[in-house]
This record gives C-alpha cells, structure tokens and sequence, in this order.
C-alpha cells in the first residue's frame, strides 16, 4: 500500500514555475495565492516564493498584491523558523523554604 498524502513542500524545476504561471494568470485571485503559498511547506520553498514576490514588487513597485504575497511568505518563514527552535523546559522552582532576613518578621 503506497502513502499517497500529498506533500506540502514546493515542487522543484517545471512544476514549480508551472506554479507561479499560473497564479500569475490569476493575480488578482486570493485563492490562487493561498494555494500557490499552501505548496511552500519549508523553508526553502518559502524562500523561493519570497523571491518570486520580490521579483515582482521590483517591477511593479505599488503592486498590493505582490506585496501582499511577500508579507504573506514572511509571516508563514516566521513560524516555521520559529516552531524549529528547540524547547526547553524551565528548572522546576526550589521547594527548599527561604528563611527571612535578620530583623524581618
């Protein structure tokens, strides 16, 4: 039996700029981001749809859209670097009493 979940990191080579043809045939289509977006599922794909948004802010300075997509990629490489740093777990608090200083009630 094969695992056919489907992966949530970017495709590389043609699918990927298959990808970004089409969204950019539907630009103006906030679904067509959130699915573009919703197939960087690391670090690496966000990075490289980071520089596609880039990109076309570059040519198209005023674009909302574009810096939309950016602020987009940004907040979701905030998480996943975020959710990668190791936890620790703070020292449990002493249970040894304090004794008052000299002179306190």
């Amino acid at each position: 039996m094969t695992d056919e979940t489907p992966t949530l990191t970017a495709p590389d080579g043609l699918d990927e700029e298959a990808a970004w043809a089409g969204l950019r045939a539907r630009w103006e289509d906030p679904l067509a981001h959130r699915a573009f977006l919703s197939r960087c599922g690391d670090l690496d794909a966000l990075a490289r749809a980071g520089a596609r948004y880039r990109a076309a802010l570059l040519a198209t300075p005023d674009d909302p859209v574009a810096a939309a997509g950016r602020d987009e990629v940004l907040r979701k490489a905030t998480v996943l670097g975020l959710a990668a740093v190791p936890r620790t777990t703070p020292p449990a608090p002493s249970s040894t009493p304090t004794t008052p200083a000299p002179g306190t009630p």
